[in-house]
């Protein structure tokens, strides 16, 4: 594992309580530590990221921004997966007790259902929630693809 994924697993443990059954915390955090993972991506790929601080991008307006300088096809998914995950967070955001939160979390979960939480990057012994495995896997993936831009 690179020091780069070290650190953002040792952020994501820290920050988010990984066997919550509160999932408007599960979701909340997690959006703000993928948010925090986006904003970075996106400032790598412009020679000047220290003009965008003061442009105050929304999250959707980041992940628009992530897919137009992706280079990989294959990163639909992992776009989609944070398209879903903001549609969650605004949910939360938006609604005191909404209706379809439940199948929408759900639909989360599918999408990364491939998601093995005893995989090299989590400790066998952690308790992870499936709700915050999905959202480490989202992490875990935006660390990679910024330790790959930061060594090329």
């Amino acid at each position: 594992m690179s020091n780069r994924t070290n650190k953002d697993l040792n952020r994501f443990i820290a920050h988010l309580p990984l066997d919550s059954t509160d999932k408007v915390t599960v979701v909340l955090k997690g959006h703000l530590l993928v948010e925090e993972l986006l904003t970075e991506f996106v400032g790598l790929n412009f020679s000047r990221p220290n003009k965008l601080k003061d442009a105050r991008f929304s999250f959707h307006h980041l992940l628009c921004i992530a897919r137009a300088i992706s280079k990989e096809d294959s990163n639909d998914n992992l776009w989609s997966s944070i398209e879903k995950l903001n549609g969650l967070r605004n949910k939360l955001a938006h609604s005191l007790e909404p209706k379809d939160l439940e199948k929408r979390i759900n639909d989360f979960i599918a999408q990364l259902s491939d998601f093995n939480s005893q995989n090299d990057y989590v400790s066998p012994d952690l308790k992870i929630g499936t709700l915050a495995a999905c959202i480490l896997a989202i992490c875990l993936t935006l660390s990679a693809k910024i330790n790959n831009t930061n060594e090329s």
